[in-house]
């Protein structure tokens, strides 16, 4: 199994922060907002022990953190999206990829599929199947994003 514990910050040469901007704003979230979000050094940390998880997601420069969730692979729990939506989530594996899918309460449903490479990258891939999002990968509101390992 794939230990994912770490510390990553988001890698702005690798993502596309107008692509995230358009597809957080297709969710909902206000246009300001969105381009704060998509240029922010948004840092994740990881703990995982086995099917434990310990997520949290800060924003640094606004000494905020909108995500902080211990979750257990396979069990479905609540959460809020940066846009405010409340959201059903469930992690699980495929292969040595961690994903989850989240279904939201007007039924928009969302995977994101995460990966380990070389060098202490995190490959997120969010694959949002109810939202149409112009110029974004294969139409269907798909977004690739780059995490790299802080301290590596």
């Amino acid at each position: 199994m794939v230990n994912f514990t770490g510390k990553y910050v988001i890698d702005h040469s690798k993502s596309c922060a107008d692509d995230f901007e358009k597809y957080v704003i297709a969710r909902g979230m206000p246009p300001a907002k969105a381009k704060k979000m998509a240029t922010a050094n948004i840092v994740m940390e990881v703990e995982q022990d086995g099917e434990n998880f310990h997520v949290k997601m800060t924003v640094p420069a606004e000494n905020k953190c909108p995500f902080d969730k211990k979750f257990v692979i396979g069990e479905e729990f609540e959460a809020t999206r940066p846009t405010g939506e409340k959201t059903k989530v469930k992690f699980y594996w495929d292969g040595d990829k961690l994903c989850d899918k989240s279904v939201d309460e007007e039924g928009k449903e969302e995977t994101i599929v995460r990966e380990l490479l070389p060098g202490g990258v995190l490959h997120a891939v969010s694959i949002a199947i109810k939202i149409r999002v112009v110029k974004l990968q294969a139409c269907l509101g798909s977004l690739s994003g780059f995490w790299k390992m802080l301290g590596t």
